[in-house]
């Protein structure tokens, strides 16, 4: 069995093995196959790039939409889910769009920035990092995003602030990706001092200096339990993510050494949750 960073570079190695010129051919001799059969046009070129793409059904009604879990299956990658909007008959180009996008980050990279300052691209976001996620190179996606935004960085007290292409991916990809760890942690330790019912005021202004000495203490010792929660975990923790928390903390060192981890630890707080 692989490791998620060698099926990550495996096929990293295939898709920079494709020839443009000779995929183009393929496309236009399919393209005039495809008048005569229509319907195989689209299994065979998935066969020939041997990509994971949604297909779309047929509704009964010519005026009804609705969305349907697409479940797409690769031989070294588990089924995944994919839900969308489906028109009324398949989409003939469907293919070469998912394509175009994964062979063109900064185009898809474009679309999602296209739509943030309307506040309305979640689902955009959403709905390319799935097309990355199926295929297995989102890590690709969300570093592009990522690392361009920090070399167009200019101060480490604004890095990250905003919404962008990067910090929107990042966001999607830790709750897909992370939430299920954040739970296994949080949950009981929430839990638990929710019981407790405690008043922890450290601040001596707002109470007498006996209790405020108390309650660092046992601040002190819920912290410690956290940590440790955490760290018995790292195990667990999904290794496509934690390649991701670490190539953007090196990337962020490079530029901002003096920085350390002050920077990178806000955006992976914030962004998480």
């Amino acid at each position: 069995m692989m490791s998620a960073v060698q099926e990550q570079k495996a096929l990293d190695d295939y898709l920079s093995s494709l020839d443009a010129k000779e995929l183009l051919k393929s496309f236009e001799k399919e393209k005039k196959d495809s008048k005569s059969k229509p319907k195989d046009w689209g299994s065979s070129l998935r066969k020939k790039l041997k990509f994971i793409v949604p297909e779309a059904s047929p509704v009964s009604s010519p005026t009804q939409r609705r969305a349907e879990p697409l479940t797409t299956k690769s031989p070294s990658a588990p089924a995944c889910m994919l839900s969308s909007v489906l028109p009324d008959t398949e989409l003939p180009r469907s293919n070469e769009i998912v394509k175009f996008l994964l062979y063109n980050i900064d185009i898809a990279t474009t679309l999602i920035d296209c739509v943030i300052a309307t506040g309305k691209y979640h689902q955009i976001c959403k709905c390319i990092l799935k097309i990355f996620r199926v295929n297995r190179v989102e890590q690709n996606l969300i570093m592009f995003c990522l690392r361009r935004e920090l070399e167009a960085n200019v101060s480490d007290t604004t890095l990250f602030r905003d919404n962008s292409a990067g910090t929107t991916l990042l966001s999607s990809y830790c709750k897909i990706k992370g939430l299920k760890i954040l739970k296994k942690m949080l949950l009981p330790f929430i839990e638990d001092v929710i019981q407790r019912s405690l008043a922890i005021e450290p601040d001596p202004n707002r109470c007498s200096e006996f209790e405020a000495e108390r309650n660092v203490h046992i601040l002190s010792e819920l912290v410690h339990d956290l940590l440790d929660r955490l760290y018995s975990l790292l195990p667990e923790f999904p290794s496509t993510l934690m390649c991701v928390f670490q190539s953007l903390h090196r990337m962020v060192i490079l530029k901002y050494p003096d920085v350390k981890t002050r920077i990178i630890g806000g955006v992976f707080f914030f962004r998480f949750f």
